[in-house]
């Protein structure tokens, strides 16, 4: 059987862009890292290169010795920059903070609080200007006096930054940035806006990049690659890839693009045309670097296998002159088996029985201890329907573990596979079965909406005034969508309104829908009223909040709101719990509540996280789609001017029944996907739409109370969050078709 490394799993392969053999073989090496490298960077000497992962360190690799030699604790959460100041000092960028490094000791020199999560670091060429990008603004940090300065751009949010490089800008240090889809230049002196240019693809930027010379800027977008003349004002090379991060060679003639579709692309700028293509099966590149002599490329991203929702570390290394393999040198490994995945039986109905079976590596001398084996998952088709959670093996060295999965009429790939003591995951176990014909069944669609108006008498929430309009008109827009498209058989609707959407109310609903949900079904669920992140945790806040007669009322405010939460509210934890149970072959949630980014984690979070628990972790195993109305830092506005929650009108009156949620192309069918997405770029719009008419009636509207004082261009809108898979669905879930073309009003 195939062997897996203990700690997480490193790809090397030495790659020469000028004259590379057709194929190299891959070795495989620890980074150490979990779930993802996320940024990657060299020293200015090219001696130590940095990784930094998903979760939270960043190991420094000596090029020379081919390892690493220091890790460092940086962030409570993935490490989106990396950034060498000088050979002795990295900086860091990750969760609400930039933190400074010594990096021949690893000790903390400096920590830069943000209020925003830091996405993407730049350091000014004469090293007197820290710019970092933060969700919604960037922020540009004078080292010698400590003053900032904020850069924003109204309903837009901005994920990279880059400094022009000295010497190319006449004396002015400009920063680049990416704002949604334009680029925009300022002289961070003054935060005066110097030019900008619209990136003439929809979707975010992801990396902005100066060539040596800075006559050039690269933008890697979401949809397309462009490079622009600086000099000239214009585009000078349209690259139609999408790409997660780019970097100049020394010299300035290749640019090397991490692409979405499992690739580096290299592009000649002498010659303006694609040089070589190095493709990755079931990996995904999502940061590279040169090397400053040129003569390296590393890139850092992950590796899966399609339908699969584990991912392990990948830090990839190319030599760019020799095209020598060289293997990278770690410390100890202990292995974890492959998992045996066997039929039980002949299958009885729809259910089939199957027998899981676990053998740990066992200890030796160069691995003291044992595999361990544990959070072992099955999946059918891509989902997961079984998770036996903690230790498997308990104390012994082996394990079998039965389940009875129900299929579907046709094929059912199913996939099983565990975690080791240090959450790498194992080989993959697979199987297919093949579903009897009589099997095939007409789904049915079952939708739960819960709105809440009014609380019970408490401390803590005010009563709202459309959550229950919002609630029943979601409900009856999909129910009247779906009849209409006749995809399932039937739509069932269940509504919790007011009084009767307690903590124990949706629970039971969600259990109940559990039980109900088959391979062929879809579940959506609706929530609308309070919400709350405390603790580290999202809360739906049910109408029972204030229902404490029992209760021991503590005197302290803020323990008395976390034992209410605890009570009777409903956690991200418990969501996770239930969701779990449902096997459909179609899950959405929709939460229009305050603060309801927190479901999810971190801002910008959700690749599809190693082993990680909660909502996050469960919705990538499932597939499932998720949309929360804001971020986990800003509220959630009803608007009186349309009598609706903003998410909840995007999505309904705008997404469905104007159907402007039908993108390009417009093909007449309106997917979950798009539909989500429309939703997502369109409440930032409405919120500044109404800042700016509440600025005008004098009053100071904010949605983030840190902004509270600053001119609406400088204020950042409501954001809401979508998940899903990256892969898209071979059969999307359709919303909707219209009737009619798209109108906007």
């Amino acid at each position: 059987m195939p062997r897996l490394a203990l700690l997480t799993v490193v790809l090397t392969c030495w790659f020469c862009v000028p004259n590379a053999p057709a194929q190299q073989p891959e070795l495989y090496v620890q980074t150490n890292h979990s779930g993802e490298v996320r940024s990657v960077a060299f020293s200015p000497d090219g001696r130590t290169a940095a990784s930094g992962g998903r979760d939270g360190t960043v190991r420094l690799w000596d090029v020379q010795k081919r390892m690493v030699v220091r890790t460092l604790n940086a962030h409570a959460g993935l490490v989106y920059s990396l950034r060498f100041v000088s050979d002795a000092i990295l900086l860091s960028g990750g969760k609400r903070e930039v933190k400074a490094w010594d990096v021949a000791s690893g000790k903390l020199l400096r920590e830069i609080p943000s209020q925003r999560f830091v996405t993407s670091i730049a350091v000014s060429p004469d090293q007197k200007y820290l710019a970092y990008a933060a969700l919604t603004r960037v922020v540009v940090l004078d080292l010698a006096n400590k003053q900032e300065r904020f850069l924003t751009v109204p309903g837009m949010q901005v994920m990279a930054v880059a400094f022009r490089p000295a010497g190319s800008s006449a004396g002015v240090t400009t920063l680049a940035t990416g704002f949604d889809n334009h680029i925009i230049l300022w002289n961070a002196q003054t935060g005066q806006e110097l030019a900008r240019y619209e990136h003439d693809a929809a979707g975010e930027i992801k990396a902005l990049s100066f060539s040596p010379d800075g006559r050039l800027l690269a933008c890697a977008g979401s949809e397309r690659t462009t490079t622009w003349d600086l000099e000239k004002g214009e585009g000078l090379y349209k690259i139609d890839v999408k790409s997660y991060d780019l970097a100049f060679s020394p010299k300035g003639k290749i640019l090397a693009c991490a692409n979405a579709d499992s690739s580096i692309s290299f592009w000649d700028l002498t010659r303006g045309k694609e040089a070589r293509v190095l493709p990755f099966k079931n990996q995904l590149i999502s940061a590279v670097a040169y090397s400053p002599d040129g003569k390296l490329l590393v890139g850092g991203g992950y590796q899966t296998v399609k339908g699969v929702s584990g991912l392990q570390a990948a830090f990839k290394v190319w030599e760019t002159e020799t095209g020598r393999e060289v293997e990278l040198k770690s410390g100890r490994t202990t292995e974890l088996e492959a998992i045996a995945l066997t039929q039980v039986g002949g299958a009885s109905g729809r259910n089939v029985r199957l027998r899981v079976e676990v053998e740990e590596q066992p200890a030796d001398a160069r691995h003291p201890q044992g595999s361990g084996a544990r959070d072992l998952r099955l999946f059918r088709n891509g989902s997961l329907v079984k998770v036996w959670r903690g230790d498997v093996l308990r104390g012994q060295p082996r394990a079998t573990l039965e389940a009875t999965v129900p299929v579907i009429a046709g094929e059912n790939n199913l996939t099983a596979y565990a975690f080791n003591r240090d959450d790498v995951k194992s080989a993959d176990a697979t199987l297919t079965v093949t579903g009897a014909g009589a099997l095939k069944r007409k789904g049915m669609a079952y939708v739960l909406a819960v709105g809440v108006n009014e609380y019970a008498p408490n401390q803590f929430f005010r009563n709202l005034k459309y959550a229950v309009a919002d609630a029943t008109e979601f409900s009856s827009e999909i129910k009247r969508q779906q009849e209409q498209l006749g995809q399932y058989q039937r739509v069932e609707v269940s509504r919790l309104m007011n009084e009767a959407a307690t903590k124990a109310n949706v629970l039971a609903a969600l259990a109940a829908l559990a039980k109900k949900a088959q391979p062929e079904d879809a579940v959506v669920v609706y929530f609308a009223g309070h919400g709350l992140a405390h603790g580290g945790q999202f809360y739906l806040i049910t109408h029972d909040i204030g229902q404490a007669a029992s209760d021991a009322a503590p005197a302290d405010k803020q323990a008395a709101l976390a034992a209410a939460l605890a009570a009777r509210a409903v956690s991200d934890r418990e969501l996770a719990d239930a969701f779990e149970q449902m096997d459909a072959g179609q899950l959405t949630m929709i939460i229009d509540a305050c603060n309801s980014g927190q479901a999810l984690g971190g801002e910008r979070d959700g690749r599809g996280p190693m082993n990680s628990k909660g909502l996050a972790q469960l919705a990538y195993d499932k597939g499932m789609y998720i949309l929360t109305a804001a971020q986990s830092f800003q509220a959630a506005q009803e608007a009186v001017q349309v009598g609706h929650g903003l998410l909840t009108y995007a999505l309904v009156e705008e997404g469905l029944r104007q159907a402007l949620s039908d993108g390009e192309p417009r093909d007449g069918q309106i997917v979950v996907r798009e539909w989500l997405d429309y939703a997502t770029s369109r409440v930032p719009e409405i919120q500044v739409a109404k800042m700016q008419a509440a600025r005008g009636q004098g009053q100071d509207l904010s949605f983030d109370e840190g902004e509270r004082g600053l001119d609406v261009p400088q204020r950042s809108g409501q954001r809401p969050r979508v998940f899903y898979r990256r892969e898209p669905e071979t059969q999307p879930l359709v919303i909707a078709k219209p009737t009619t073309a798209p109108t906007k009003d």
